[in-house]
């Protein structure tokens, strides 16, 4: 039986029934082979130069559950993440395991940062920097695995997503990114501070927003008194465009007016389905009705714990979106509500193309648009009125779907949590 495992990028290593001593002492990772019967411990040449001697490595291991993959090491003053693979003879019996760090290189490269990064496979983490490490609560643990973070979404759930899908929480002052990567899931724990920075400076903006509003207003009205007055196909297609055009920066005002509001919500106990109606009738025309249809799946008295006004700014932006999306493909939006125990989930689907990678990767942190003349403000005004009922946002997409969940938490169970 040959074996054969990577101890870095560019280095593989494969072993039967012999751990060849020669070539571990050359390979310039520390290496450590432990014997299952004899109890023998061997350390290379750069294992011994950091400081792992059979006494050290013989009291790390015989502390540990050989079961979990990845293992923390105390070993001369700095802890070390160690994975290790079974060495197996030829008749398949297990001869003992050789260790090593994860690849060193990652260290350097993720050190120094403010924002925590955290790689899981397989349910373990083969990647934390000093960051992800402390607010995952890992360094005080010797079990290097997810389950070891309660706050955290179960495995399955966020395996489950798919690659191209990100979920936001928060954990005392950091939120939360969980991004799926192929085989890899990535946690960014991202300080509240460096969140504020990459939002409009509400004062500012606000007060802009305001002296904009007033002759934008007036622009529009001359431009329909002058389609009134003159008449001509060229002069009436530079009217049309002008007031095109005013329209659309009249809506990038509102949105930048949205983002910068005082997010006071006034809550209360309404029907949640003829909200959702009057936000697909009010931004849909019939016409469009007939290319692009909207099914809500919904039980008829189900509540909601919400500020019908902000939930309704939730539902067009999100349905407006949607809608969008359809220009380039797909014909269906759906809206679903879930009642939970702890919470109501709505979840706004459409079957468009899906939202790009790239896009993906900086939803509700910067102004991200999929629209050539969209603001990119729509989502970040949707997280901040979520956030403000006490609820969760999450985001997935792939092409042919993409789902928007939101969970609105129930007051008497807000408060028991």
């Amino acid at each position: 039986m040959c074996i054969s495992f990577r101890v870095m990028s560019h280095i593989e290593l494969t072993n039967d029934f012999v751990v060849r001593k020669d070539v571990l002492n050359l390979v310039p990772v520390p290496i450590v082979f432990h014997g299952q019967e004899s109890n023998i411990v061997w350390c290379n040449q750069m294992a011994r130069d950091l400081g792992f001697t059979p006494g050290v490595v013989g009291g790390q291991i015989g502390r540990r559950a050989m079961g979990f993959r990845m293992q923390r090491w105390d070993v001369a003053g700095r802890t070390y993440t160690v994975q290790f693979t079974s060495v197996i003879n030829l008749e398949g019996e297990m001869q003992g395991s050789l260790f090593w760090p994860i690849e060193l290189g990652w260290k350097a490269m993720g050190e120094g940062l403010h924002t925590g990064i955290g790689v899981a496979q397989d349910r373990h983490w083969i990647y934390c920097n000093e960051v992800a490490d402390e607010v995952l609560g890992l360094s005080s643990t010797d079990h290097w695995t997810w389950d070891e973070v309660p706050w955290l979404p179960e495995w399955t759930a966020v395996i489950s997503k798919g690659a191209q899908a990100v979920l936001v929480s928060y954990h005392e002052h950091y939120e939360i990114r969980i991004h799926g990567h192929g085989q890899w899931v990535l946690v960014e724990t991202i300080p509240q501070p460096i969140v504020q920075q990459d939002m409009i400076s509400a004062n500012a903006a606000a007060a802009l927003m305001h002296e904009v509003r007033n002759p934008l207003t007036s622009l529009m009205g001359y431009i329909e008194l002058a389609q009134l007055e003159q008449s001509g196909p060229p002069l009436d297609r530079y009217l049309e465009q002008a007031l095109n055009e005013a329209t659309r920066l009249a809506h990038i005002t509102e949105d930048i007016l949205w983002a910068t509001r005082d997010t006071e919500i006034q809550p209360q106990n309404v029907p949640v389905l003829p909200i959702i109606r009057q936000s697909w009738e009010e931004l849909t025309p019939h016409a469009d009705r007939e290319s692009i249809e909207l099914k809500v799946h919904c039980p008829p008295s189900t509540m909601i714990w919400v500020d019908p006004l902000r939930l309704s700014h939730i539902l067009s932006n999100l349905l407006k979106n949607a809608k969008e999306a359809m220009m380039k493909s797909g014909n269906l939006v759906t809206v679903r509500v879930n009642p939970r125990v702890a919470c109501t989930e709505i979840v706004v689907e459409d079957n468009g193309p899906g939202i790009d990678s790239e896009v993906m990767e900086h939803l509700f942190r910067t102004r991200r648009s999929t629209k050539p003349n969209g603001s990119g403000l729509g989502l970040m005004i949707v997280r901040r009125l979520v956030e403000a009922h006490g609820g969760k946002l999450s985001i997935e997409s792939k092409p042919g779907h993409t789902a928007v969940r939101m969970e609105f938490p129930i007051p008497n169970q807000q408060e028991e949590g």
